[in-house]
């Protein structure tokens, strides 16, 4: 039992280690950004209690090197989030052939939407409160960032103007984005380690509850129509309830390429461009906006020559 407990701990400093390295460590915001995976190996590899112990440890190591507000805010922004997705994929039932039907993916992604949504509309209520609103905040923040490019600031200007109403939703979608990340990371470590407390999730069996589209659907209308304020809810809002139908999209991908003995290959290759480039991305969400529609999965689904 100590073992178990000592393990726990010890995942947690760690945690606490990578996420205060961006404050100590040149280019520390890549190890930051894993400061989530050792949480999420402590509940996949151990269980909820360790999940919820390597937590506190991980809290109490930033509070006391970082102060309160650092750790509130790995609390609140990476181990809460962690112990929610950790605690659903944990979740099984007896199917009716008699084996275990775990919680499936789309479930735990839409799950992470819903967090998602919800530190999306405090973010814009906090833009909101401060002077000027969401645009006035929008305005310093482009006029903050735009002299660093020196005298070609007038040149980005433009760009800047377009992306910066969105950068509320591209911030929260690159959190979605880091913590499935993650997730998927400490389940290959604890696959590897032979403790491991469920299956991996077969990103092909993913599939999304249909209000999310209907919820896109709306959020895409306020970013075309909307005016003033409501265009930006809604333009951001579009942004981050677009990453379950990048997930559902990878999953169409995953699905079509089964049985091909180059499958590895063409799959690494796809995620290694679509995280360069942002046309793939494109792409991948309308097929998943398509799969929604359609069930293109299922017309994969049958067995291929010489491949499952």
């Amino acid at each position: 039992m100590m073992t178990y407990w000592a393990g726990a701990a010890v995942l947690g400093v760690v945690s606490a280690a990578l996420y205060l390295a961006a404050l100590v460590v040149p280019g520390g915001v890549v190890l930051a950004s894993l400061t989530q995976a050792p949480l999420f190996l402590a509940g996949l590899s151990l269980g909820l209690p360790a999940a919820l112990a390597a937590s506190a440890a991980a809290c109490m190591t930033v509070i006391a090197a970082a102060g309160l507000v650092g750790g509130l805010v790995h609390g609140l922004v990476n181990a809460a989030p962690v112990l929610l997705l950790v605690q659903r994929a944990l979740l099984s039932r007896r199917a009716p052939d008699g084996g275990v039907e775990w919680y499936p993916p789309g479930l735990l992604v839409t799950w992470l939407t819903g967090l998602a949504a919800f530190a999306l509309g405090l973010l814009l209520i906090l833009l909101g409160t401060a002077e000027g609103g969401i645009q006035g905040s929008i305005q310093r923040q482009v006029d903050t960032i735009l002299p660093l490019f020196g005298p070609n600031q007038d040149a980005m200007r433009p760009l800047f103007e377009i992306i910066a109403p969105i950068v509320p939703g591209m911030v929260v979608a690159a959190w979605m984005t880091v913590t499935m990340a993650n997730g998927a990371l400490a389940q290959a470590l604890a696959l590897r380690t032979g403790r491991v407390l469920r299956p991996a999730p077969d990103i092909a069996q993913t599939e999304l509850p249909k209000p999310l589209s209907a919820a896109l659907a709306v959020a895409a209308g306020l970013a075309l129509l909307g005016p003033g304020v409501l265009g930006i809810v809604g333009a951001n809002a579009t942004v981050v309830l677009s990453v379950p139908f990048l997930i559902l999209g990878l999953a169409v991908v995953h699905a079509a390429t089964r049985g091909l003995r180059a499958r590895a290959l063409l799959l690494g290759g796809l995620y290694a461009v679509t995280a360069i480039l942002t046309w793939p991305v494109i792409v991948i969400i309308a097929l998943g906006l398509i799969e929604q529609g359609v069930g293109l999965k299922r017309r994969f689904a049958a067995p291929r020559p010489g491949g499952t």
